[in-house]
């Protein structure tokens, strides 16, 4: 079974460590894109509020180094879902854009 587009290959990492993750793959790339390779794609971004149980999302467009609000802010108390799927479609397009055949890491 396949799911997904053919040539769109889809790659999940699982993790234990959130925000430890996110700076290793926040690293990675800044490295790769200093190193003069073309990438495309997202990265999340996670940062934490004063206060309140859910962080805002970003996700950072490895392309352009734009920020997508991916997340709502539900209050303090806040603990279900705060994901935006709008939102997160809309950066989802956008980074689409920015693949091509001479994109190095996507």
């Amino acid at each position: 079974m396949q799911i997904g587009r053919p040539g769109y290959p889809i790659t999940a990492i699982v993790y234990s460590d959130g925000p430890q993750f996110e700076a290793f793959l926040q690293e990675f790339t800044t490295a790769m894109a200093e190193q003069g390779l073309q990438l495309a794609g997202l990265i999340q971004r996670s940062e934490p509020k004063p206060g309140r149980v859910k962080c805002d999302m970003y996700l950072r467009d490895l392309a352009t180094g734009e920020l997508h609000g991916i997340s709502d802010d539900r209050g303090p108390h806040a603990r279900g879902c705060v994901l935006n799927a709008d939102r997160l479609l809309r950066a989802c397009t956008t980074a689409e854009v920015q693949l091509s055949s001479q994109t190095d890491l996507r």
